[in-house]
């Protein structure tokens, strides 16, 4: 037997013909050894539904992973962002104030001059 695209098909079976000679003890054990490795092949390429089911699990369970990781490191992206962005705005209020004590202090030195004049 061979397995073609998931079919098992019937290969000729030469042992049972008796090629050997009158050994049919040989073409009983060929079979045999045959149907054993049919059956480990079987054993390694299939799959019970238990199988498929705890992959499906671990699948999800993979991909929930992925998905708390990925909304924890956009959650931490957008806080640093959200950081710099007051750290910005801060400093440009910072900035300004400084601006405006400046010109209120030379308004304030001009109207004391404008007056002395």
């Amino acid at each position: 037997m061979t397995q073609d695209n998931n079919k098992i098909t019937q290969q000729p079976d030469v042992f049972l013909t008796g090629e050997k000679g009158n050994k049919s003890w040989y073409s009983y054990i060929e079979t045999i050894t045959r149907l054993e490795e049919s059956v480990n092949n079987l054993k390694t390429i299939s799959a019970t539904k238990s199988d498929i089911k705890e992959s499906e699990l671990r699948t999800q369970e993979a991909i929930t992973k992925s998905a708390k990781e990925t909304d924890r490191k956009i959650t931490e992206a957008v806080e640093k962002i959200d950081k710099k962005n007051k750290e910005a705005s801060e400093k440009r209020l910072s900035h300004y104030k400084w601006i405006v004590g400046i010109i209120l202090s030379l308004c304030t030195i001009a109207a004391i001059l404008y007056k002395k004049v």
